[in-house]
């Protein structure tokens, strides 16, 4: 997803920026900056990002702003946490746009779409199973990492279309036949990318992931 402000309608982009800026200041209060600024947290950090933009600059498209790529933001969430996931998607945009892959005038609008979004998603599917399933390593991995990428990806793409078809900028009829249509072969590759990551991270680092514990999904299992 690349989203130029230009194809949003006035209203509908102040809301997106508005949207955006809210809530990138939420996330920078809550953060954990003290936990993240210890040399190997930071490390940790800095090297996901980097990962992460590799990850964002494959991307495929037809028409502006229907670009498709992964995303990884599950990963992140689950890593550091929602907040600091927002804050790493808005450092991983920033740095593609200084380098070219995009132009400053689309980052809010994209910085929601592609970061906030998907980060709350995963973000929420999270809370659900830990509140409703039972407290175990597959739930974690497989509700989590692999349901929670996968439906963040599918709402992430549903979001962007959406702004586009209230915009007017696409017809339903393109927006399906060039962006909507990829989804499923998108979003199963997502949550098994973010999956395969979680499941190797919880076995060899599980001190990189902030939302596992061993005490909660592995003690008397």
């Amino acid at each position: 997803m690349n989203i130029s402000l230009g194809q949003l309608l006035g209203d509908l982009a102040v809301l997106v920026i508005a949207a955006w800026a809210l809530t990138l200041a939420w996330a920078a209060w809550r953060a954990p900056w003290r936990k993240l600024f210890q040399p190997d947290n930071f490390n940790v950090f800095l090297g996901a990002c980097v990962l992460v933009m590799v990850l964002w600059k494959l991307r495929a498209g037809v028409s502006p702003g229907l670009d498709i790529h992964f995303l990884g933001i599950t990963t992140l969430v689950l890593m550091f946490g929602w907040e600091m996931a927002v804050i790493a998607s808005t450092v991983i945009l920033a740095g593609l746009t200084w380098f070219g892959t995009g132009v400053w005038s689309d980052f809010p609008a994209n910085a929601f779409v592609t970061g906030i979004i998907p980060a709350s998603v995963t973000a929420g599917v999270l809370w659900l199973a830990e509140r409703w399933l039972p407290k175990h390593f597959f739930i974690y991995v497989y509700v989590g990492a692999f349901f929670g990428g996968a439906l963040a990806i599918v709402a992430s793409a549903l979001f962007a279309a959406a702004l586009l078809w209230l915009s007017g900028a696409y017809a339903p009829a393109q927006l399906w036949r060039e962006f909507l249509a990829y989804l499923p072969l998108l979003a199963l590759p997502e949550g098994f990318l973010n999956g395969m990551i979680m499941t190797g991270l919880v076995v060899l680092k599980p001190e990189w992931v902030a939302t596992f514990s061993d005490e909660r999904y592995l003690k008397g299992k």
